[in-house]
């Protein structure tokens, strides 16, 4: 290599002290003309150096050094790629760096094989997209990097590193536009080429993490997650107080609980957050952690970790609004599931105020509208008003114009017909409710909850259709909601899901009313025997185990059936002495025991249980039971005591609580009453009346 002339070591010099004062007197093509190439590149390069520091302190004198550093040196691809290099430092200004496009391209067609130029002009289109949103720039940028590795022979070593670590962001970026595990997976090569040779920035183990996280999160790979994590750490070791590396950390520990919901990776989120928040108060990680918080809130039905999780999104709160609207629902969130379980209307108001304050902001984001919806569910349940739940429907049919395949929305729909449905006893709404579950079908957006609510709408359909295809449809979806738990056994269900098994108990109960088959009523009696077992505090399933035995005992003329109903029956009314249903079902229990031990030559051991039954049905009657009036009535026909019978039978009809004429005549209870005068005085006025509903 020459010996630098006594010009260019003056030049060097103006360089290493950046004494851009001393270039005044070089700022005519006079002082040009008998200066060597060498001698005009290195003052071309010193005028863009001058321009770049002029255009960093904000001097619009910039642009003319950048021109007299073009016409010192008009075809010298150094002097045009320190004018790009330049340009490019103002990385959100648009003409800037377009001229910088402009430069570039000029140093490589003066030098083909600039391998600077085309790192850089990669790296410029990368910048491109996104100040402007447009994916041509990625992929002009893809095709410069591999321009760029034609001419590594004379690029140094950190350089060749650093084009494999730009690369490999630009396929990232690719990959998350197309969602296509191809970019991912050439984005992963070309990070694990850049670890090679010698790359161990942070900032670097930050990008090959981020990479590997939209890879693992494509896929739903966990281990794809554990790797990302060990970048991540690197990044840790590499720089403790970087708060990215922190926040990195702590969402891909998160992702992993998400997963696998092994506290272990709550616990490590949790610290690496709470690491996070101490260098930096940024909002994004009071928002990341208050959604760890409400996901374990929701996995233990815990209210502490509810009002941890609303915590963290208060500090969340920002002023930017489209970051807030996000935090607005997330919070909202947190407040509805909270409001649910403790059953609090302020929670259940505050959730709805924020719902509707987030869509202010962004009113198109159906995730938001399928919450409200949800909302205004919880309300009408909560003040049994019909109106919240045709709120909820006009919500969740305008989000369905934003996103007709979200299956959340049809499911809300479900929902809202069923509660009107159970509210008016309206079987046309429970109709509704179905076909709306056979929307959710047609979006394969099902899960547990899904299938058992709609084999709950089935259910009430086959309460008044008695059609026996239903009730074996109802008991198909409650199948599909035990599916998932059925590797684990039933004890894996947690206490809300134990509901699941509950109506599935109750369904084959109903079906042996049916078939009449003793299997139907055995099967239901197991089952609700384990749930039983797993809760004994569910007063509804030992209820219904009682009358499931009571059926079985009926159909079998099994008495052995009977006492084991009496002995739930008794646990009962010990838990709740004023449950009228119970006193009932109880006393009609009785009667059917007597009925079935009956001796024509001892009949003491019937009139015994007649008095049982006589006493549980006044109990009933005492707490307000209506049907109780009618079955006394039939038990004083059966103990033949008419006239006390046609008492209650007179009451019966003041309280619209008799049966139909026709199932009058053919009772077998009331065949003693039909033979006295004045049931059949009764009758013949009764026959002569509008017939009320019963």
């Amino acid at each position: 290599m020459e010996p630098y002339s006594t010009l260019e070591k003056q030049f060097q010099q103006i360089l290493d002290e950046k004494a851009f004062n001393l270039l005044e007197v070089y700022q005519t093509p006079d002082s040009w003309t008998k200066m060597t190439p060498n001698e005009r590149s290195m003052l071309g390069v010193l005028f863009a150096t001058y321009g770049e520091k002029q255009l960093h302190d904000g001097d619009r004198k910039a642009l003319e050094s950048f021109a007299i550093a073009q016409n010192i040196a008009p075809t010298d691809s150094l002097v045009h790629f320190r004018l790009g290099a330049a340009y490019s430092t103002q990385r959100n200004n648009i003409r800037c760096l377009f001229a910088a496009v402009e430069a570039f391209n000029k140093a490589l067609e003066y030098d083909p094989e600039f391998f600077e130029a085309w790192f850089h002009q990669g790296c410029l289109h990368i910048q491109l997209f996104k100040v402007l949103d447009d994916p041509s720039y990625l992929r002009n940028a893809e095709q410069i990097f591999s321009e760029a590795s034609q001419c590594l022979p004379r690029a140094k070593n950190h350089h060749i590193s650093d084009l494999h670590w730009c690369w490999g962001f630009c396929w990232d970026l690719l990959g998350r536009l197309s969602g296509e595990a191809h970019e991912f997976n050439c984005s992963l090569e070309k990070y694990r080429l850049a670890a090679e040779l010698g790359c161990q920035e942070a900032e670097f183990w930050i990008d090959y993490g981020c990479a590997v996280t939209a890879m693992a999160m494509l896929l739903g790979r966990a281990e794809l997650m554990l790797e990302a994590i060990e970048l991540f750490r690197n990044a840790v070791r590499t720089a403790p107080e970087c708060f990215e590396a922190w926040y990195h950390l702590a969402t891909a520990c998160q992702y992993l609980f998400e997963f696998t919901k092994e506290e272990t990776y709550y616990s490590f989120a949790s610290d690496c957050f709470t690491r996070a928040s101490e260098i930096n108060s940024n909002p994004k990680v009071f928002l990341s952690w208050g959604c760890l918080l409400l996901d374990v809130a929701k996995q233990r039905h815990s209210v502490e970790y509810f009002q941890m999780s609303c915590e963290k999104f208060q500090l969340a709160d920002t002023s930017e609004e489209e970051e807030r609207a996000f935090v607005l629902f997330r919070w909202g969130q947190a407040e509805l599931f909270w409001g649910i379980q403790e059953e609090r209307l302020d929670l259940l108001r505050s959730a709805e105020a924020k719902f509707i304050l987030s869509l202010s902001i962004n009113s198109e984001d159906a995730e938001v509208w399928q919450y409200y919806g949800t909302c205004l569910n919880e309300l009408g349940r909560y003040f049994e008003d019909e109106s919240f739940y045709w709120q909820a429907i006009e919500k969740f049919q305008y989000a369905l114009t934003i996103d007709a395949k979200r299956s959340m929305l049809w499911y809300g729909l479900a929902l809202s017909h069923f509660a009107l449905g159970e509210l008016n006893a309206a079987e046309m709404m429970f109709e509704k409710s179905i076909t709306y579950c056979e929307k959710v079908l047609e979006t394969d957006g099902t899960f547990p909850q899904f299938w058992n609510d709609w084999g709950v709408a089935l259910m009430y359909i086959a309460e008044t259709s008695r059609d026996i295809t239903i009730v074996e449809t109802a008991i198909e979806k409650f199948e599909f909601a035990l599916q998932a738990y059925k590797e684990n056994g039933i004890s894996a269900l947690s206490p809300n899901q134990l509901i699941w098994l509950y109506n599935y108990g109750c369904a084959f109960d109903f079906l042996g009313g049916f078939t009449e088959d003793p299997q139907d009523h055995e099967k239901a009696i197991l089952i609700l025997t384990q749930v039983l077992e797993l809760d004994a505090s569910y007063s509804d399933v030992r209820y219904n185990l009682a009358i499931a035995l009571s059926h079985l005992g009926d159909l079998t003329n099994d008495v052995e059936s009977f006492h084991r109903c009496f002995e739930h029956f008794k646990v009962l009314t010990q838990e709740d002495p004023e449950d009228d249903i119970v006193w009932l079902d109880w006393g009609i229990g009785l009667m059917n025991l007597a009925d079935l031990v009956y001796d024509v030559h001892a009949p003491e051991l019937s009139d015994k249980l007649y008095d049982e039954a006589e006493e549980k049905l006044l109990n009933a009657i005492a707490f307000g039971n209506t049907q109780a009036i009618f079955s006394i009535a039939c038990l004083y026909s059966l103990m033949g005591k008419f006239e006390a019978a046609m008492h209650y039978i007179e009451r019966a009809e003041v309280f619209n609580a008799l049966p139909s004429v026709n199932d009058l005549m053919h009772d077998e209870w009331l065949e003693g009453l039909r033979q006295t005068p004045s049931f059949r005085t009764f009758i013949s006025a009764l026959a002569s009346k509008p017939q009320k509903e019963p």
